[in-house]
């Protein structure tokens, strides 16, 4: 035992020593716990192994990103290599070949528009719609069409300075303000990611991506913007790293294109425009948040800007049917023609002013806001415009299908918000080339301009391949007869109203909407007169018609017009057409409305020199006299009624006839899904009657055909050995009653009813 005490004691002060020794060793030192030769480390860690991108990696340290890379969050990095800033420094001479020359928030945003956020596998980034990843099974979610990613790049709050003219606030240059706006930034920008699919579900090829980038697209890869992806994805910790053959610049968006100091002089009427149509709203919440409110510091209430009247905000990086779904953004984008200066200047001299040779406006600054509104609107839209789009065609925000002559473009861009085409040449609205010129281009006819713009008929006015006939009245009639009153309810809103002064109620009515629009649409015909009749019935865009007499000019509805609205003493209307250039139509100025008929079939059969006819109708049983009603005859539908005069029904023995035969012959006389006038504009040939034809069986039912020989004022029937049975020749009174039914039984008003039928008086009796 003693021996064996002293041995143990050693032991165990040796094995302390050892215990002692190894504590003041690192942990790291230990092989248990080195890092596996197989595990990565984070995104920064990678970027720094990678001899091809030394320049980007630098750029990442010089802006402390390599730090952030290294500790926070989840990113995919898109970085370009050493040639990429070669060929970069080689294009800005001002940094002498060295991105160290590179400003420190310079190479901040070109370090932060090639970082995304989040983690993306190349396959991810072609799999998304902004529903989610897309499901081949869900038709409303089955195509990649979100193309766009979300960079760690955020432009800084801006100051807007505005001319307040009590209320109406206007964009301005800083000389001429009285007042300005802050207004937060609400989102970082976006980048273009193309991918063959993208294109394939577009209808896009290589080519459009070339038009803007040129440079080649590569179908076997994806580009970043212009930067095409070199290799795989490099994997990290908290990302994936891709190489790309371009540096990608900082984008810009519409705002900060037109708006760039080194366009001074190129853009100023856009700039202009651009100006006219902002909103400004006060957001608190923002405001709080700001460091100097938090700290009771001075501080500027900050706003949301807004251009509720253009196809889009030009300064906003979302982009999409609803802004504060930032998902949308990642499949919208927008698109903008740029006129140059000098391309206005030739608008504004050959078309728009009276230094055109035409009575048009006296110069740029006497234009309404509303048509320099259609003026910006039509260059913009609310999709992005490719070069396909340029020679197809597309849709500008004034709902006009334009192609574009490639020639004409000057400058062309990928914005981050809008593709950006500049154009040494102004794209014409529409509403200047159609009927509707002479009320845009011409002082004097404001009310019907701002009637227009209210009842929103101008889309129609504005078909191409169409030959209208559109009948406008002056602001002077309107202001002598009260039948059309323009006032303002907000010229900062921009918004108006109408009134009228009722001469049968005596006193001033509301005009709404839908009562101006159809007042508006009885004044355009869908043809034009062409002078091959005496009296010519042009169907109106109403449902209605317009009878234009070709000796004198006259023109009325299917009513006599009246002095003033709803009453006054009947008037002659006369139209003078107007020398405009229109390319669907010719405009007349007219001293009048032209009324629609106010006639039911009941009236019209009912009137004492057809007694005759409606008394053989109620015999025959066709008619009811307790419901009024005819039921022989079906809803909704147009007829040519032929009423023989007493003495031809008396002649002809139809008091004598069967209820079966006086059935017969009642009904030959209604032609069924026509409304032949006298002008001869409905062709010759074999017309359906309401005759049921003897050839009919219990299971189809066969209608008796009328033989109608059609010409200029004049109508002839024939037998069907062609032997001639009567003339009708267009008589005032007797010829072309228009027959009316109501299209809204929830209102009362003319302007409800469409012209279903016309009635012809005729001296003999038609029989087969």
């Amino acid at each position: 035992m003693p021996a064996t005490r002293p041995f143990i004691k050693r032991i165990i002060g040796l094995f302390s020593v050892l215990l002692i020794i190894s504590s003041c060793k690192d942990i790291d030192d230990l092989d248990k716990y080195q890092r596996p030769d197989w595990l990565v480390g984070k995104l920064y860690t990678q970027l720094s192994s990678l001899e091809n991108l030394s320049t980007f990696q630098l750029c990442v340290e010089l802006t402390g990103y390599d730090t952030i890379l290294d500790k926070t969050g989840s990113y995919t990095i898109f970085a370009p290599n050493d040639e990429a800033f070669d060929s970069f420094l080689s294009k800005h001479p001002e940094y002498g070949g060295d991105v160290e020359n590179i400003s420190l928030p310079e190479l901040r945003n070109i370090v932060r528009i090639h970082i995304i956020q989040d983690a993306w596998t190349l396959d991810q980034i072609q799999i998304l719609d902004v529903e989610g990843w897309i499901d081949p099974r869900d038709p409303k979610n089955s195509k990649p069409r979100a193309y766009k990613r979300e960079t760690t790049l955020q432009d800084p709050d801006k100051k807007y300075w505005i001319y307040n003219d009590q209320g109406k606030i206007s964009i301005v240059d800083s000389t001429v303000a009285n007042d300005y706006r802050m207004v937060y930034s609400r989102s970082r920008k976006y980048v273009p990611i193309f991918f063959p699919a993208y294109f394939d579900i577009n209808g896009l090829s290589g080519s459009d991506y070339d038009f803007f980038y040129e440079r080649p697209y590569d179908n076997s890869s994806i580009h970043y913007a212009n930067g095409k992806v070199m290799g795989p994805e490099i994997f990290a910790q908290n990302g994936f790293i891709y190489e790309i053959d371009q540096l990608v610049e900082p984008l810009l968006n519409t705002e900060q294109i037109v708006f760039a100091e080194e366009n001074d002089g190129n853009f100023s009427y856009i700039r202009e425009l651009l100006g006219l149509f902002p909103k400004f709203k006060s957001d608190l919440n923002e405001t709080g948040r700001q460091p100097e409110a938090k700290q009771g510091l001075d501080f500027d209430t900050l706003y949301i800007l807004d251009y509720p009247e253009l196809p889009f905000n030009i300064h906003e990086e979302l982009t999409g049917p609803d802004l504060n779904a930032d998902k949308y953004t990642l499949q919208y984008h927008n698109g903008f023609l740029a006129p140059t200066d000098d391309a206005f200047e030739t608008f504004i001299n050959d078309i728009l002013i009276e230094n055109s040779g035409l009575p048009h406006w006296s110069s740029w600054e006497s234009v309404p806001v509303e048509i320099k509104k259609i003026i910006l609107r039509n260059h913009m839209s609310a999709n992005p415009i490719y070069q396909v789009d340029l020679t197809e065609g597309f849709y500008t925000g004034e709902g006009d299908v334009i192609v574009v002559d490639e020639s004409s473009i000057v400058y062309k861009y990928y914005g981050s918000n809008s593709t950006f085409l500049v154009l040494d040449d102004l794209i014409v609205p529409r509403a200047f080339t159609s009927v509707s010129a002479p009320v845009y281009l011409r002082p004097g006819f404001s009310s019907f301009l701002y009637a227009i713009e209210q009842t929103k008929i101008l889309p129609a006015l504005k078909k191409e391949e169409n030959d209208f006939s559109f009948f406008i009245i002056s602001d002077n009639t309107l202001d002598e007869d009260s039948s059309l009153i323009f006032s303002w309810k907000n010229r900062d809103l921009n918004t108006y109203e109408f009134t009228a002064y009722d001469r049968g109620a005596e006193k001033f009515q509301k005009m709404g909407t839908k009562l101006l629009s159809k007042r508006l649409l009885n004044q355009v015909g869908i043809s034009t007169p062409d002078g091959s009749a005496g009296k010519e019935f042009i169907e109106n865009l109403a449902g209605n018609y317009i009878v234009f007499e070709n000796s004198s000019g006259k023109v009325m509805g299917g009513s006599p017009s009246r002095a003033g609205y709803n009453g006054g003493d009947e008037i002659v209307v006369t139209a003078d057409e107007l020398e405009e250039p229109t390319d669907n139509g010719t405009t007349y100025e007219v001293n009048g409305w032209l009324l629609p008929p106010k006639m039911s079939m009941f009236d019209a059969l009912n009137a004492e020199s057809r007694s005759k006819f409606l008394e053989l109708l109620l015999k025959a049983g066709l008619y009811n006299d307790r419901t009024y009603q005819f039921d022989f005859l079906f809803e909704g539908e147009n007829y040519t009624i032929f009423v023989p005069t007493e003495q031809a029904l008396t002649d002809y023995g139809a008091d004598t006839l069967s209820v079966e035969d006086l059935e017969a012959l009642l009904r030959y006389h209604f032609i069924r899904g026509e409304k032949i006038f006298t002008d001869g504009k409905m062709s010759s040939g074999e017309y359906t009657t309401m005759r049921i034809d003897e050839s009919s069986t219990p299971l189809f039912t066969r209608y008796s055909l009328m033989s109608v020989q059609t010409g200029p004022d004049i109508i002839d029937i024939l037998d069907r050995e062609g032997i001639l049975i009567g003339t009708i020749n267009e008589t005032e009174g007797f010829t072309n009653t228009m027959i009316t039914s109501d299209t809204d039984l929830s209102e009362i008003s003319n302007y409800d009813l469409i012209t279903t039928g016309v009635l012809h008086d005729i001296d003999f009796v038609i029989h087969k």
